[in-house]
């Protein structure tokens, strides 16, 4: 479907929430990448539906910007650029 995700705080410091619209509870894969493509952070993460958020640790992460990139299924649902302080 077409489902809508918002991420903040951007840029962010430890935590990451990811906000979406999904109507039902699912597993996301939610992977970080840095400017040169490699994975800095990966993370499976349960959405749910009555809360309607989940959150990505970047506390370990150093201070740049990143690619978030949000699956489902293999299926890629969102990209979004994250910058971390």
């Amino acid at each position: 479907g077409n489902q809508r995700f918002s991420c903040y705080p951007n840029p962010v410091l430890k935590r990451l929430t990811i906000l979406a619209n999904a109507q039902e509870d699912q597993e996301l894969t939610i992977t970080v990448t840095d400017i040169t493509g490699r994975i800095m952070h990966q993370e499976q993460l349960k959405y749910n539906s009555q809360q309607k958020l989940c959150e990505v640790d970047f506390s370990t992460l150093k201070s740049g910007i990143y690619d978030l990139t949000i699956y489902s299924k293999q299926q890629v649902l969102q990209r979004a650029k994250c910058v971390k302080e």
